[in-house]
């Protein structure tokens, strides 16, 4: 359990420092249903809260369920339902054009979807 943990806290820390980037909005342009949360976790760090709340309103619940090691699955799959409502309700109000929902013209297929 201890090499997993030590995983997780590494993955945490370099997408911190951004050596990851989300290959759906790297590619498709579109952001993910976690799109924002490294800035949010930047930002609560910095101690900016509302920044980091208007960039991923849920960036808090994966730490919980990683703290109280959630292994229930019906916790895991209402986790997982939380999220993908919070991403249609910000796809809905903020896509295309408020960050961190923004659509990036700049990805591989950019502006194939829109123009």
């Amino acid at each position: 359990m201890k090499k997993q943990n030590g995983l997780f806290l590494a993955i945490f820390c370099l997408l911190l420092l951004g050596v990851f980037k989300c290959p759906l909005y790297e590619i498709f342009g579109v952001p993910c249903p976690t799109c924002g949360m490294t800035r949010a976790w930047r930002s609560f760090l910095s101690l900016d809260f509302a920044t980091a709340f208007s960039m991923h309103p849920l960036f808090l619940l994966p730490l919980l369920i990683f703290i109280k090691k959630a292994r229930n699955k019906w916790v895991l799959i209402t986790g997982f339902a939380i999220f993908i409502l919070v991403y249609i309700l910000r796809m809905a109000l903020l896509f295309p054009d408020i960050v961190p929902m923004n659509y990036n013209y700049q990805s591989l297929l950019g502006g194939f979807f829109l123009k």
